[in-house]
């Protein structure tokens, strides 16, 4: 199971995909669950279940397959949104709070503050 800062930074670590300086949310993609680590190397995707279980392949996005990243925040959404270098849009909702995660608006506030458009 992987819901708190820790356990998602170890995995992260184990799959040579860790930075010293991460910022981790929950976000969907349709019906999907994901863990985001937004970091100085780029974005890495943990696909999980409701209840923390990894369910799929770690999808990482270096810095050099990104061509931008933005945050729209409104008064039902905040959505990220990933641009790559195809032009390809991978669009995200973003939780502002995860019940379990005590860091998780913590880093939600960090990338409003660097990402919000």
């Amino acid at each position: 199971m992987v819901v708190q800062h820790d356990e998602i930074k170890k995995l992260l670590k184990g799959n040579n995909l860790d930075s010293t300086n991460e910022w981790i949310v929950y976000g969907t993609k349709g019906e999907r669950g994901y863990w985001i680590a937004l970091s100085d190397r780029g974005v890495t995707l943990l696909p999980v279940a409701q209840q923390g279980n990894l369910t799929g392949e770690i999808i990482p996005f270096d810095n050099q397959k990104i061509k931008s990243i933005a945050l729209k925040k409104s008064i039902l959404s905040n959505k990220l949104i990933i641009v790559d270098t195809k032009n390809k849009k991978h669009v995200l909702k973003v939780a502002t709070r995860h019940l379990g995660n005590k860091h998780h608006h913590e880093d939600f506030l960090k990338i409003i503050e660097k990402y919000k458009k």
